[in-house]
Order: C-alpha cells, then structure tokens, then sequence
C-alpha cells in the first residue's frame, strides 16, 4: 500500500510539472507574439526609436557616365528590346545597366570622395510619361567618409524625368547595420549618357 501511495505520489508530480511548463511556454509564447504586434503597430509612430535605433541623414553626389567611353562608369549590359508592339521604345524598355560610380561630398567630380555606388538598373517603364527604371545599389563607403568598411543598400523606382524621386534604404554592413529609411534623388545635371545624382539620404540603424 505504502509503495502504490509513492508511486502514484510520483506519477501526480510528474503531472504537475508538465502542466506548469506547458502554462509557462503558452504565457511566454503568448507574450512574444504581443510584444511583436505591438512593434509593427507602433513602428510607424515611433520609426526609429521603437528598437533604440539611431538617426543620421547625410547626402552625397553620384557620378554615372553610361556608354560614355573612355571615362564611363556604367556599362550597358542588356540592350532595349527593339520595338513594343510595334509602337517603337522610346523608354529603353528592357535595358540593363551595371554601374560603378564615383560617391563624391559635393558636386565636382574633383571633391572628396565618399565611396562607390555600385548596382544595376532596369528600365521597366513600358507606357509611362517619361522612362524610369527600377535601382538596385550598394554605397560602399571609403575611410575618408567616416563610414569606412560599411556599406547601405538601396532599391527602388526612379522616374528619372521627375525632379525629385524616393527609394527605399533596404539594409547595410559596419556602422549601418540593421539600415531601414529612405534616400531621395534629384539630377543636379545631365548630358547625354552622364548624369550627376544629389542622395539625401535618411537612415536609422544599429539596435
């Protein structure tokens, strides 16, 4: 009798504390999953400060050259396709650059230079009002620019004929680890296959 009590004294605290660790996991699980709706309800209210993020906005002038030879920056890769349903390509639908520009401090090609900005774009625009392209790049950032061994990455839509565009910062290595914001693009000048490029960018980081 007294071993049957024992045994079933046994089999009863086995019971309890696979309850209580179930009770435990479900209220820390139950915990996490409101912790985590709470961020993404409160992330656009609170951008950037929500994760302990920190705030830098900085700008920089890109120098693409493209098919410009000798001195050109950007190659095209992909040529336009001929002809859209007959109606000719006036948006170079199709084309594909690759790009590695010069990131200079100010306008001068002569100035201090940041880094390199280094990608691709697309021209995607088929019947819109004016070409545009989908840009996707990496700024990757030299010493004299204070971010030495850290890079930010870009995407996004540029309308290139609109005086002012918005693409997304989508990440970035070394001191922008963790990079979310965004970058706006005006053409501070242009001739023919050369354009120079002012990025403000808007970026919070780090964690």
């Amino acid at each position: 009798m007294a071993a049957s009590r024992k045994l079933a004294a046994f089999y009863i605290f086995v019971l309890a504390t696979w309850v209580l660790g179930s009770w435990t996991s479900a209220a820390k699980a139950q915990g996490e999953h409101t912790l985590f709706n709470k961020q993404v309800q409160e992330a656009p209210a609170t951008f950037g400060t929500l994760a302990g993020q920190q705030y830098l906005g900085f700008s920089f002038y890109l120098h693409d050259n493209l098919d410009t030879r000798p001195s050109s920056s950007a190659m095209t890769v992909v040529p336009a396709v001929g002809s859209l349903n007959g109606n000719g390509n006036p948006h170079f639908f199709g084309a594909i650059a690759v790009f590695d520009d010069a990131m200079t401090e100010g306008p001068d090609t002569n100035s201090k230079l940041m880094g390199r900005g280094r990608g691709f774009y697309v021209f995607n625009a088929m019947n819109d009002n004016g070409a545009g392209l989908e840009f996707v790049w990496t700024a990757v950032f030299n010493d004299a620019s204070g971010f030495g061994g850290s890079t930010l990455s870009f995407k996004g839509y540029d309308k290139i004929d609109d005086a002012e565009r918005e693409i997304a910062i989508t990440g970035g290595t070394g001191k922008f680890r963790l990079a979310r914001g965004w970058a706006t693009i005006k053409t501070s000048a242009a001739n023919g296959g050369a354009a120079k490029l002012y990025i403000t960018c808007s970026v919070y980081y780090g964690a």
